[in-house]
């Protein structure tokens, strides 16, 4: 080892110290941005560059050599990390061979902030090990959250101008939704939407007009079944459009699968959409709203047959663990995005007071308790369910449904026994003995040889091996929910 011959340098790379012999750029950087992340994610640190990161032998850097490194890093970081990092640049000379060399010292600051690295489309977090850098699990994830008090995503101001021509959808709802009043350039500086010097927040970003990108990405899914187990499935596409057309758009495809059925009561007829507008409208606006928009996943839509599913990335905030939670006219979101927020309520498309679970909670006021909505919150995600109003059963599961009532569609003929058999395997795999138990018969050859291996061999049963023991599941692909 030879640096400490030129200039005085930690002998190792760790926790906050990592070498380099130059900064590539373009698709390879990120190993280095990889670095400056994590350093600023965990406690600081110095990113010399003109050492190799092996030997730890001090290369040094010419003059010339210096300015590129250094136009790299500015221009690497603008780009890949955001929000943008805290650092200061130290050069450090030495002579070799009677020549001026210098290395680079990059002091990354630490902040109460999560840092993203953009890459590729992704956005993730990273952080500091001993001399190496980690991908942050959910449970680091959910820490960080809850430790750091940071600047919404929302909330940041972007180097790009404000024109009015740029958003003509946005004053255009404004105006229509509010006696024909025009939205002043006051009431945008007042939540933030712009700053005094004419520049957009990254909120305002998301309504422009001709907006694409990842932050709105969106995924729309229509499947036969229960779940995502099967192949057949209808594909909405996927969304990055503002989001306002995107909120318009998902509308457009679920109201497409939004039938209206006539129930019958003991003395009056009354019929039903399987999904009540407000409520579909309702959790749609929450999505955007409360999407922790520094995470690259998209927030999904999936219409099941049972049910609909808003999944939006990021916990709740003040509410990281909720599981099927069914009282959620007791829940109050605090808002991650004001300035989100505070554009959907001068559209009048969500209220100050946050009111959209009470709405979704009294369109299913009457409802049977399989049909109520509810609420699943983790580190990584919530998501609302909206039970379909004309699915009899409700919302399937293992607690309330251990079997289902399902057909073939093969133009196979079963009878009576087998399509409950069937019923009984959709929702997961079961043994003999669960499946004998289920009959109320014994576990016996007969059932297990003439029974389950026909179905076997009419692909209505798909038989699995867990450990020793046998297991059987229903064939989604010819076996259905009815």
């Amino acid at each position: 080892m030879t640096m400490t011959n030129f200039i005085n340098l930690p002998p190792f790379e760790n926790k906050k110290c990592e070498y380099k012999q130059i900064l590539n750029e373009g698709d390879k950087a990120l190993g280095w941005l990889k670095t400056v992340c994590a350093f600023a994610n965990t406690l600081g640190g110095d990113l010399y560059v003109g050492v190799k990161d092996k030997s730890f032998d001090v290369i040094g850097l010419k003059k010339e050599i210096v300015d590129k490194m250094v136009q790299i890093f500015i221009r690497e970081i603008k780009e890949h990390i955001t929000p943008l990092i805290e650092y200061e640049i130290e050069y450090l000379p030495f002579n070799k061979n009677n020549e001026t060399l210098y290395v680079i010292r990059f002091k990354i600051n630490k902040k109460n902030q999560i840092y993203y690295l953009k890459f590729n489309g992704f956005s993730s977090v990273f952080i500091r090990e001993e001399g190496r850098n980690s991908l942050a699990t959910p449970e680091i994830m959910s820490s960080l959250f809850a430790s750091y008090s940071f600047i919404p995503y929302d909330k940041e101001f972007s180097n790009i101008k404000f024109f009015k021509d740029d958003f003509k959808k946005l004053f255009s709802i404004y105006k229509e939704r509010n006696n024909n009043n025009e939205l002043t350039i006051k009431e945008l500086l007042s939540i933030g939407f712009i700053s005094k010097d004419n520049y957009l927040s990254k909120g305002a970003l998301l309504f422009k007009d001709n907006y694409k990108g990842n932050e709105t990405l969106t995924i729309l899914n229509k499947w036969e079944g229960i779940n995502k187990g099967g192949n057949k499935y209808i594909s909405g596409g996927e969304l990055n459009n503002n989001i306002l057309d995107n909120i318009d758009l998902i509308l457009e495809f679920i109201n497409t699968f939004n039938y209206s059925e006539e129930i019958k009561f003991p003395n009056f007829r009354k019929s039903f959409l399987s999904y009540p507008s407000r409520s579909i409208f309702e959790g749609i606006i929450n999505a955007y709203a409360h999407k922790n928009y520094y995470l690259s996943s998209p927030i999904e839509i999936n219409i099941f047959k049972d049910r609909l599913t808003i999944t939006s990335p990021g916990s709740l905030l003040d509410y990281k663990e909720l599981k099927n939670e069914k009282n959620i006219s007791s829940i109050l979101p605090s808002r991650r995005n004001e300035v989100i927020s505070s554009i959907l309520s001068l559209l009048k498309y969500m209220e100050k007071k946050g009111s959209g679970f009470d709405k979704i909670s009294e369109d299913y006021l009457s409802s049977s308790i399989n049909h109520k909505p509810f609420l699943n919150s983790s580190s990584t995600e919530f998501s609302l369910t909206l039970p379909n109003l004309n699915f009899k059963e409700g919302v399937i599961n293992e607690t309330n449904l251990p079997s289902l009532k399902v057909e073939v569609i093969n133009n196979v003929k079963v009878n009576e026994k087998e399509l409950s058999i069937l019923g009984f395997c959709y929702l997961k795999e079961r043994s003999l003995n669960e499946i004998a138990s289920f009959l109320n018969v014994l576990p016996s050859s007969y059932l297990r040889n003439d029974i389950l291996n026909k179905l076997v061999e009419l692909d209505l049963l798909i038989k699995n091996k867990d450990g020793r023991a046998i297991k059987y599941l229903s064939n989604r692909d010819y076996v259905k929910v009815v």
